[in-house]
């Protein structure tokens, strides 16, 4: 037996010298075989090389992974998505973020009209006889 009739493992595919080398960044491969790694979806990586499948594949800031796992799109407006999850933000707070606008935390989050706060923190109702903008 020679290496040439030995499969590549997952997370491997046969390049052109016939070694089996790990999948690139942005590919995975989940099957044993000397075939090509599969691309993550669109707006997708994975955090190294050698995926082992699809669900290592991550979106990118700003996009929500679908709820079939095969697609990453655009986070909704109001919300901000890091890793492919959604998160809302604080109460009585809104991301001025439109949908598919990157948001990579909390700190997107503005207080409402009639609030007060830091960005991405607690929202405090505005003191009587005073103008909160948000």
């Amino acid at each position: 037996d020679s290496p040439e009739d030995c499969e590549c493992d997952r997370g491997y595919f046969r390049n052109g010298d016939g070694e089996c080398q790990e999948c690139l960044k942005v590919t995975y491969k989940d099957t044993i075989g000397n075939g090509a790694c599969s691309e993550c979806p669109w707006n997708a990586e994975t955090i190294g090389t050698g995926a082992k499948s699809v669900q290592e594949c991550i979106c990118a800031a700003g996009y929500v992974l679908s709820a079939d796992g095969s697609t990453c799109d655009d986070c909704p407006a109001g919300k901000w998505c890091l890793n492919g999850v959604e998160y809302s933000c604080p109460p009585n707070s809104e991301t001025t973020i439109i949908s598919g606008g990157i948001s990579i935390g909390s700190a997107g989050c503005i207080c409402l009209p009639g609030y007060y706060g830091d960005a991405g923190s607690v929202c405090h109702v505005c003191p009587m006889d005073s103008f909160c903008p948000g």
